[in-house]
């Protein structure tokens, strides 16, 4: 029985089947209807297929649907945007650029700095202060089969023979390995330059830039809490009783062990969350701390013989890899790892001749250099 035609009138003629730009290729195998969903239809999605549009050869049957090109108009005024956005921020650095005025040449930057005294002799008091530097101690790893090692051997055997023994006791292989491939020196810090011992001591009475005792003690601690959790080479018990050492009576300190403070300063200032101060200044504060490190061991630097020398050359080049001191962070983390194959850091057996706290910390110290080199 046929509705009557009222009703039809009422109802209206049925809607065109809606079609789609490109139907994926698994649904024209099975001449299934596609509704073109990207990245995968329904039909694909049901059944667990992989879904992919194959574009035709030509393409002047395709129809384009409106919401695509919708998309694609957002996209380009986003970009079109974000160009704006940035040739307004080009335009503004230009301007402070244009505006600034060339340094004269007393402002130079350290990179001006002539370096013909890296390796020169030091003096004992310098402008850090009323502040005499210790004995720094110079320490080699020759190995078991160096020279050194050898002549210990032999060294040995004449002592023994000189007290009347009748039978040489010839000290065992790994004995020699331990003790006798390292050779220890200490060497006093150079004389004042001049006629007179106190000749120019007068302008050398600076203070040093530390900050508070109780902001340093804050920064250390903040060091040992950020970067010392995820390079561990320092000891923090021995670091900081050595600062209450040189707090309590600060008339005589090693040079390197100075050093080694003013860029762990210089690391806990650059690397403190935003909410302390603002970025400029904690990178202008860091960078104090960091170019009184680098003066206090410009020699030190190259020879290289202590284990604090290692540290400090490996905290220094943490610090100029988060600047734009790249370069300068590679050519630093050359001589850490040099110093450390002096040192011997990277043999167990050398390792073994010093105390349990201070083998561990050699080996923390060779981890730190094999992880900053990858």
């Amino acid at each position: 029985m046929e509705p009557p035609s009222d009703q039809l009138s009422l109802q209206g003629p049925p809607g065109k089947r809606r079609r789609v730009a490109l139907a994926c290729d698994v649904c024209r195998t099975r001449k299934s209807r596609c509704d073109g969903v990207r990245p995968q239809c329904g039909m694909c999605k049901d059944l667990g297929f992989e879904c992919v549009y194959t574009p035709p050869v030509t393409a002047t049957n395709v129809i384009v649907q409106k919401d695509y090109l919708k998309d694609l108009e957002s996209r380009v005024k986003s970009l079109e945007k974000n160009l704006t956005t940035m040739r307004s921020d080009l335009s503004g650095l230009a301007a402070q650029m244009t505006n600034r005025s060339p340094p004269s040449e007393g402002q130079l930057g350290p990179c001006h700095e002539p370096l013909a005294d890296l390796a020169g002799p030091e003096d004992p008091i310098d402008a850090m202060g009323a502040v005499t530097f210790a004995d720094e101690e110079d320490c080699g790893y020759f190995g078991p089969s160096s020279n050194i090692a050898f002549l210990r051997h032999l060294s040995r055997a004449v002592s023994h023979r000189e007290s009347n023994q009748n039978e040489i006791n010839t000290p065992r292989i790994d004995q020699i390995a331990y003790d006798g491939g390292f050779v220890s020196a200490t060497r006093p810090p150079s004389p004042l330059s001049g006629s007179t011992p106190t000749a120019g001591l007068a302008g050398l009475m600076t203070n040093p830039t530390l900050p508070s005792s109780e902001e340093t003690l804050q920064l250390i601690r903040r060091y040992f809490y950020d970067t010392g959790l995820l390079f561990p080479y320092i000891h923090p018990p021995t670091f900081l009783e050595t600062y209450d050492e040189f707090k309590n009576n600060a008339k005589k300190v090693r040079r390197t062990w100075l050093g080694l403070l003013s860029i762990m300063l210089a690391m806990a200032k650059v690397t403190a969350v935003s909410g302390h101060a603002p970025a400029e200044t904690r990178i202008k504060e860091s960078t104090v701390y960091y170019r009184q490190a680098l003066n206090l061991c410009r020699g030190e630097m190259l020879r290289g013989t202590t284990l604090e020398v290692v540290q400090y050359l490996l905290l220094m080049g943490q610090y100029l890899q988060g600047t734009q001191k790249s370069v300068q962070a590679w050519t630093v983390h050359g001589l850490a790892v040099k110093a450390a194959l002096q040192l011997g850091l990277h043999s167990k057996d050398a390792s073994q001749a010093f105390s349990p706290l201070e083998r561990e910390i050699r080996k923390r110290t060779w981890f730190g250099c094999v992880v900053l080199d990858r």
